[in-house]
């Protein structure tokens, strides 16, 4: 059994505030394009999903490098992480696909639109970005 203290997923803190930081930073930077013309929202926030997990698994993976952690992961972890992400994707997409039903030309309502669906992305960043740094540490100790 491995120390809870040294397992990545555990360990939150040491990056939970940076995923919150990337999405609220992919947040503000989609706002404008969307503000402009809502329909850009099937280009513009599958981008930022995936800028958010290409940087949160690097930054994943350079805490579990510098803090020494593990990415082991039970079954159980594995199932649920694959599960939750996959959940948030899909209700993404669904956000995503009926955008063109959404008629609103406030910016507030805009605004809590672009928060909420990267909270969301954010959440599927944590638990995608620990199967997949969990499957990349045991990909990477297979060729030692």
């Amino acid at each position: 059994m491995v120390d809870k203290a040294r397992q990545l997923v555990a360990r939150v803190d040491l990056y939970g505030n940076y995923l919150v930081s990337m999405a609220l930073v992919v947040s503000l930077c989609e706002f404008p394009f969307l503000a402009w013309r809502l329909d850009l929202a099937r280009l513009i926030l599958p981008l930022g999903w995936a800028a958010m997990l290409v940087l949160g698994i690097k930054r994943m993976w350079t805490i579990k490098v510098e803090h020494q952690l593990t990415a082991e992961l039970q079954l159980g972890r594995i199932i649920a992480g694959i599960a939750i992400a996959a959940l948030c994707s899909t209700w993404m997409y669904h956000v995503v696909a009926d955008i063109g039903m959404v008629r609103t030309d406030r910016l507030i309502d805009i605004g809590q639109l672009v928060l909420v669906v990267n909270g969301v992305a954010g959440l599927g960043v944590y638990t995608a970005g620990a199967v997949l740094v969990w499957l990349f540490s045991a990909l990477s100790s297979d060729d030692s």
